[in-house]
Parts: structure tokens; sequence; C-alpha cells
């Protein structure tokens, strides 16, 4: 191999290496990334789960997506994942069920929280 070859070939070595040294640093940093979010998410799950108020979270058509156990005890549910994709009306007289669909539907429509709503139960 001539001179210009060596150094061309040393010169794509080179390359090679720091992109392979690159690419490990990336996989390192997603993993470490991909490990706190999973801690955050176990800290926020945990929190959810033991919070004696009601937590749920539910989509435009007013379906459960998330719901803590203090809800699904309220509602009579053995877990909160009973709950799941399912809607007041499946669980609260027709009555209560159309006001909180209303009630959602508003926030849903307004972008506004509601703060320091009773509803009945």
């Amino acid at each position: 191999m001539g001179l210009d070859h060596q150094s061309a070939f040393t010169r794509q070595s080179r390359k090679f290496t720091l992109g392979w040294w690159a690419l490990a640093r990336d996989i390192t940093e997603r993993k470490q990334a991909g490990e706190e979010l999973a801690q955050e998410r176990n800290l926020l799950r945990s929190l959810i789960d033991n919070v004696p108020d009601f937590i749920y979270v539910k989509d435009v058509q007013s379906r459960f997506l998330l719901t803590n156990p203090a809800l699904a005890r309220l509602i009579g549910a053995a877990t909160p994942d009973e709950l799941l994709g399912k809607t007041d009306f499946d669980f609260f007289p027709q009555e209560l069920a159309t006001k909180y669909y209303a009630d959602e539907q508003a926030i849903f429509q307004s972008g506004q929280p509601v703060l320091e709503l009773e509803e009945p139960r």
C-alpha cells in the first residue's frame, strides 16, 4: 500500500472510530434518559395510586384512560383497570352521568379547568 492509501485508510479508520464512539455515547444517553423517565413514571403512578382523592384521565369521548384505586372503590370496581375504556354511563345513574358528561365536554370545548367543583354522588 502506498503512503497516500495508508493515510486515507487511517483517516477513514479514525472517522469510523469517532462515529462509533458518538453512537455508543448516544445509546448510553438514551438508555439513561429512558431509565429516568421510567423512575419518574413509577413515582407519579405511586402518587396517583396512594392519594385518597379521586384521580382520573378521560379522552374526548369521556372514556376513562387512567384511574386510581380511590375512584375504583367509589364506583364499586375491584381494580382501576375495570374502568378503562368505559364512561360514567356504565357506572352512574343516567341523570348523574349526563351531568358529568356535560361538565367534561364543557372543559374540552373551552380548554379551561373547573376548580372547586363539588359533584353529586
